[in-house]
């Protein structure tokens, strides 16, 4: 009679199995939340260029606008939106060159989400 011999894993084959398997998990998780990250930046560019374009929009048609009129509509569209509503993200007028550059930008990393010279 021939007996058979049962076959089991060994504690090392199932210990490098969940090293492999943790490995891959956490590859797959950096993955995702890069994928989040760049999310979240492209919707708060996304925005910041929206809060601008309305700024652009309601000052069409008008003549000789002033600065502080320019910055006082940048202020109030950015209070209006979603980017206005905490403090994560600042909006700012500023004479360069000659030119007024409006802009939007994050606090925590002060990356310029959008801007527009006038």
């Amino acid at each position: 009679m021939i007996k058979l011999k049962k076959q089991y894993f060994t504690m090392i084959e199932i210990i490098a199995t969940l090293a492999v398997l943790a490995i891959l998990f956490s590859a797959f998780a950096a993955a995702i939340n890069s994928v989040y990250r760049a999310n979240k930046t492209f919707i708060s560019e996304s925005k910041a260029v929206l809060v601008l374009d309305n700024v652009i929009e309601r000052l069409k048609g008008r003549k000789n606008v002033s600065t502080e009129e320019i910055k006082r509509v940048l202020l109030n569209e950015f209070q209006r939106s979603d980017l206005g509503k905490g403090k994560q993200h600042l909006a700012a007028g500023v004479k360069r060159d000659g030119n007024l550059v409006i802009s939007i930008s994050r606090v925590k990393d002060k990356r310029l989400l959008a801007e527009v010279k006038l």
